[in-house]
């Protein structure tokens, strides 16, 4: 028996030697060359706050970043914790960064080989079968062309932890469903599946909002694959409580929310209605991707996507449509004959609930199919566990499969770890894309190409002349090579007023006010660049109010830098009115003080005190309490210096 046990454990080490460490050191070679690509997009917007944060005591620093997260309405503090692991200042170098978004990647992988094993234990008895169908799912989903964008986008690392925490509810939950399905151990399951579905499911979700899908992904394996499988009586009741009722307060949150979601379009460039036609056939793209993966077009930017503006414009919405109905539908009819097909098709459908349907996000970005792309590999994989004699006919096709995607993963990886060639490709590949053509010419102006970036700017202000952000680069680019006109200015200021908003033209007026500042662009005055900042004002495209704070807050620097005290301390109390911010009052209480008006100094800063103890947050009360106390002693200070002489 003892001798028997021996190689019952030598085999399946073995076996998981085989299936999972070669999967995994597989993805290292695959994403090695991927690691020294740069920040991208929302990288450098999320971390710049470091800059602003407390300079002299890191865990305050750190405690402060965590806890000021504005990505979600959760404000994900466990994904801004894992990015301290890395560094906790700004700037800072990528590097690392992607290689924690790499290992993260492979304990996913780990915890999806655990599932896979588990899920295979209520149909399977067959060792090498189950260690074979785990070991290609996990194989596909670590190198699968559509996760580079999870893996190599450092400010994914949200989506990542979302899917680790998730993963590891999911395998709490499979373990104790097992227990059940054996009828032993029934106290100690449920202890195990609540609890994991309760932590597990809190952590995904403070890691990114995703997480809360768990009650979905569960759901959809219970009333799919283990539909049938033995369960003691009282696990009907676990079942409501965990998953049934949930999934309804899911439901009811979207009701709530809906006016919310709808108002929320008015910034974006299509409506609730058009984003719903768009993202049917978005879905069904993402689905093209992963059943015949293709190289190249695995990038960012998909700004100049096409939109759906109605039922036949374009022509394949209507079938889009017309699919993704069909296989909804039929993902519910069939889950009784056909499980592993009706779990594939809920499966990815509930990794979409959130992001593709009517929450007023950008069309498309393929980091959300980072889990939702489990449920047609699981289906592909599947193929291995066919009956012995059918197992070589149906694994070689897979077996291409993997080495096709291995293939197009390493070229596109190679891509994205050349700063310079990314950016090319990008842009070569979405000749439309604003966004794709904005990062050529600014590796242009990193290799000193002033021309070359001027030229990809105005070809595509050419296809876009009401972006308004556009229009200002233009305006930057010249500056830099002291080539700006007065007309350009002018023209500028006539203009805006009636361009579209982009999100790239605050921090494009940011360039621009820094150059001011540095005397770079002798014809950019301070007074043009105020009219350019009224233009803005007047364009109600622009009317946010993060953006009317934005662009009150510079029109106040800049009167400061004219030393014209009272237009700049009106600015920054129009900009404090539309967002809160405890640095406005700081600032003006520093400009007060420069100017001798002690007390009213002090009155501002005793708003910046209130605010730092008004804040929602109670663990974020006093963290500005230093800055406020020292400022304060020293205004204090200066007042008392002035008074005795």
């Amino acid at each position: 028996m003892a001798l028997k046990n021996n190689h019952s454990n030598r085999n399946q080490i073995l076996n998981v030697s085989t299936f999972l460490y070669l999967p995994l050191l597989f993805t290292v070679l695959l994403y090695w060359p991927g690691l020294g690509g740069p920040f991208l997009f929302d990288d450098i917007v999320n971390f710049q706050s470091l800059m602003q944060l407390d300079k002299h005591n890191t865990f305050n620093r750190i405690y402060q970043f965590i806890l000021t997260g504005n990505a979600g309405p959760l404000g994900r503090p466990i994904s801004l914790l894992s990015f301290m692991i890395n560094d906790n200042t700004w700037p800072s170098y990528p590097w690392s960064f992607k290689y924690t978004n790499m290992l993260i990647h492979m304990l996913n992988g780990v915890l999806i080989f655990i599932a896979c094993l588990q899920l295979s234990r209520f149909n399977s008895t067959i060792i090498k079968q189950r260690f074979l169908f785990a070991g290609i799912a996990t194989t596909i989903w670590l190198i699968h062309p559509m996760q580079t964008s999870t893996v190599l986008y450092v400010i994914q690392r949200m989506t990542q932890l979302s899917t680790l925490f998730t993963l590891a509810g999911i395998v709490c939950f499979l373990h104790g469903r097992y227990l059940l399905s054996q009828l032993r151990n029934v106290k100690k399951a449920y202890w195990i599946m609540s609890s994991g579905m309760i932590f597990f499911g809190l952590t995904a979700a403070f890691s990114k909002e995703t997480g809360i899908l768990i009650v979905l992904f569960i759901g959809t394996i219970e009333y799919s694959l283990l539909q049938n499988t033995d369960a003691p009586a009282s696990y009907q009741l676990w079942k409501r409580l965990f998953i049934t009722i949930p999934c309804l307060i899911l439901l009811a949150a979207f009701i709530v929310r809906f006016p919310d979601f709808y108002n929320g379009h008015a910034g974006r460039s299509f409506t609730l209605y058009e984003r719903v036609l768009s993202e049917t056939r978005i879905l069904c793209d993402y689905l093209y991707k992963i059943f015949i993966p293709r190289s190249g077009g695995t990038g960012l930017f998909y700004d100049d996507y096409i939109k759906s503006s109605g039922l036949l414009s374009p022509p394949q919405t209507i079938l889009s449509v017309i699919t993704i109905t069909t296989l909804v539908v039929t993902g519910f009819l069939i889950r009784n004959k056909f499980k592993i097909i009706s779990f594939a098709i809920l499966w990815f459908f509930s990794g979409h609930v959130l992001e593709s349907t009517i929450v007023p996000l950008e069309l498309y970005f393929e980091h959300r199919n980072y889990l939702a792309i489990l449920g047609p590999i699981i289906l592909i994989s599947s193929l291995s566990s066919l009956p012995k004699k059918h197992t070589l006919y149906a694994t070689f096709p897979v077996l291409i499969f993997i080495a096709v995607t291995s293939f197009i993963t390493f070229n596109n990886n190679k891509v994205w770890g050349n700063h310079i060639l990314i950016a090319k490709v990008w842009a070569a590949e979405n000749p439309y894309s604003i966004r794709a053509q904005q990062s050529a010419s600014a590796v242009a102006v990193m290799l000193g190409d002033y021309k070359k970036a001027r030229e990809v700017m105005a070809d595509i202000y050419t296809k876009y002349p009401d972006e308004a952000a556009l229009q200002l680069q233009l305006i930057q680019l010249d500056c830099n090579t002291k080539t700006l006109t007065r007309k350009q200015i002018n023209d500028a200021i006539l203009t805006l007023p009636d361009k579209k908003y982009s999100h790239a033209t605050i921090p494009t007026l940011l360039n621009l006010y820094e150059q001011f500042s540095r005397k770079t662009c002798d014809e950019l005055t301070a007074d043009l660049l105020l009219n350019i900042i009224e233009a803005l004002i007047k364009n109600k495209s622009f009317g946010s109010d993060s953006n009317m704070h934005a662009l009150y807050y510079w029109k106040g620097l800049i009167y400061a830098d004219k030393h014209m005290l009272s237009p700049a301390m009106e600015s920054l109390d129009i900009s404090h009115k539309y967002q809160g911010v405890i640095d406005i009052p700081l600032q003006q209480a520093i400009w007060l003080s420069s100017a001798g008006l002690y007390d009213d100094a002090l009155t501002y800063l005793q708003l910046a005190e209130d605010m730092d103890n008004r804040a929602q947050n109670p663990l974020l009360k006093n963290v500005r309490k230093r800055d406020i106390s020292n400022l304060k002693r020293l205004i204090l200070k200066e007042k008392q210096g002035n008074t005795s002489k």
